[in-house]
């Protein structure tokens, strides 16, 4: 049955235009994130599909969730515990692979400014167009986000709380 369900998913999102490997998340589909944003052409999103898959290189479980944009946009997250921080480094470097071009590579730092993890922002490309990835690493957790629109890959990546959900619905226009 998962096999099934998560070739669906692929499915729909080749032929929206992003072609991702599948995550996984706890959360309701269909029910909007709640978010304090608001503002005029904002664009909503709303959680449309929970799901889970397995990773390739510890084939430990993940979780994930698609939301759907007011204006269309299709967005990813991703978020997957590792047994160390290691393997969540090695799980980051495949999801990077193949990536067109590679925006930012760094560290990730907690508020003190201490390394715990690495970040990579990257476009990627396929017969259906680019979309922008932000991965990181925040000591053995991996945290994903896809989607054909940089401004709310990067949105919601400042929003992503510990337990792989995004913290908000809106995306401001600007």
């Amino acid at each position: 049955m998962y096999r099934l369900y998560a070739i669906g998913l692929l499915a729909f999102l080749a032929a929206g235009g992003i072609s991702l490997p599948p995550q996984a998340s706890s959360g309701q589909a269909g029910s909007p994130i709640a978010g304090p944003i608001q503002g005029e052409g904002s664009e909503v999103f709303k959680c449309t599909i929970v799901g889970n898959g397995v990773f390739k290189k510890s084939h430990r479980y993940f979780g994930f969730r698609v939301y759907e944009g007011s204006h269309g946009t299709t967005l990813r997250t991703t978020y997957g515990g590792l047994p160390s921080p290691k393997q969540a480094r090695a799980e980051l470097k495949e999801w990077a692979k193949g990536a067109k071009r590679v925006i930012e590579k760094g560290p990730t730092r907690d508020a003190s400014g201490h390394s715990i993890g690495q970040r990579v922002v990257a476009i990627f490309a396929n017969s259906h167009g680019e979309w922008t990835r932000v991965a990181w690493t925040k000591n053995s957790d991996l945290f994903i986000v896809d989607s054909v629109s940089a401004r709310a890959a990067l949105y919601f990546e400042e929003r992503f709380n510990d337990d792989g959900i995004a913290m908000t619905e809106e995306v401001p226009s600007n």
